[in-house]
């Protein structure tokens, strides 16, 4: 039997949102996920941070975390939480998103590349460069899904784990 259930999930183009029931109160998840939890994610030592799996802040009704991981990813999820007491355990709100820089360079980079085939099609009336552009704006977004949906993926395994310690 689980520990939980899984009621919703939601997905929109690179976030993800879940709802989670669980069996015990909003404190005792809290502890647990506190307890694997670093408040800083900068400079911490190898040895002292083993034992987490995600830094971030946690508060008393709702956290905002991310995975810890050795070398940089770029899109590593920030995972944003709400958990709500109930009489027979907790509801766990968990939207997973981006970072802002990330999504802000998708914008200027799909700017960008948009100016380009308008430059394409109208100016130098080449629509195989156009298309060209709009391929890679999709072959970009596409890469950009897989790896953020994989990192979501990795993140709500390892919340997983926390939950079931």
């Amino acid at each position: 039997m689980d520990l939980f259930y899984k009621i919703q999930t939601t997905e929109v183009p690179l976030q993800k949102s879940t709802i989670l029931v669980l069996p015990f109160s909003r404190d005792e998840f809290l502890d647990k996920l506190a307890k694997s939890t670093l408040t800083t994610c900068r400079n911490h030592s190898s040895s002292q941070s083993e034992s987490y799996l995600f830094c971030g802040k946690i508060d008393k009704q709702k956290f905002k975390i991310l995975r810890k991981s050795v070398h940089g990813v770029t899109f590593l999820p920030i995972l944003e939480g709400y958990v709500e007491d109930t009489k027979r355990g907790c509801i766990v709100f968990l939207h997973y998103k981006l970072f802002n820089n990330i999504k802000q360079f998708f914008f200027f980079a799909l700017l960008f590349i948009l100016c380009v085939s308008g430059y394409f099609f109208f100016i130098k009336e080449e629509p195989m460069n156009t298309f060209l552009c709009f391929l890679f704006i999709s072959l970009n977004y596409a890469v950009a899904h897989v790896n953020f949906r994989r990192q979501v993926r990795l993140t709500h395994q390892e919340l997983i784990k926390v939950i079931e310690s």
